[in-house]
């Protein structure tokens, strides 16, 4: 969750130790346009670092309606 106009950051790691790199992608695979990736669309993991939580910031961009924006993210 987070207003319009802001930016909210959340973790990604892995499960379980991958055989070698991983790639993970993040982007906004439907809804509100105003709701982007602004930093850790692509994020690489490792054998060494899968454990390691890394940063993804989501920002909703303000706009003059008074409809809550809504984005699903993949």
């Amino acid at each position: 969750f987070m207003m319009e106009g802001g930016d909210t950051v959340f973790t990604v790691r892995l499960g379980g130790m991958p055989a070698g790199d991983v790639t993970v992608s993040v982007a906004r695979t439907s809804g509100d346009a105003d709701v982007t990736v602004q930093s850790g669309a692509t994020l690489t993991f490792t054998t060494a670092n899968w454990a390691v939580p890394q940063l993804v910031q989501v920002r909703a961009a303000a706009d003059t309606d008074s409809t809550n924006d809504l984005a699903v993210l993949t």
